[in-house]
This record gives C-alpha cells, sequence and structure tokens, in this order.
C-alpha cells in the first residue's frame, strides 16, 4: 500500500482533515498533489531512519522560524490555523 501512488493519493483525498487542510492552505493541497511530493513521503513513511531524520529537520525549521524577526507571529499563526481544523478524535 505504501509503494502505490495511486493509492496513497486516493487516501489523502478521501481524507476530511487533509481536504479541510487543503481548502484553508491551497499551496498544501499543491504539495499534495505533487507526484514528487507523494514519493518523498511514501519513501519517508517506509524508513523509520528517514522519518526521524525529517522530524529532526521540522524542529530545526521551526525553532529558526520562531527565531527570525516576525517568526514568532508567524508560528502564533500557524499554530492557530492548524488548532482551527476539525481533527477528530
Amino acid at each position: 500500500m505504501l509503494g502505490n501512488k495511486e493509492m496513497m493519493a486516493a487516501m489523502m483525498k478521501n481524507n476530511p482533515m487533509i481536504e479541510q487542510m487543503k481548502k484553508a492552505n491551497p499551496e498544501i493541497g499543491d504539495a499534495l498533489e505533487d507526484p514528487a511530493v507523494l514519493e518523498q513521503m511514501m519513501e519517508v513513511m517506509k524508513d523509520p531512519v528517514k522519518m526521524e531524520e525529517m522530524l529532526r529537520q521540522q524542529d530545526q525549521m521551526l525553532t529558526n522560524l520562531q527565531n527570525m524577526p516576525g517568526g514568532a507571529k508567524a508560528f502564533d499563526k500557524l499554530s492557530r490555523d492548524l488548532q482551527g481544523l476539525d481533527i477528530p478524535g
């Protein structure tokens, strides 16, 4: 299942949370429909080392964002936007 881009794209298309996120942030929608991004996502999900590295890089990027002028404000907006999503559970 993780090796099939079409199945992955269909799963994301049928996920209401992903659809809501795409409507709120069209850039995310564009990225999630990019075959290269889907390929990268599948690779990361298959390899725990790559997943850990990606999460480490993400943490570093968020830290860098917060340390930039205006970055804390941008981070707060991102947090509010994500909190506004209707996430089940």
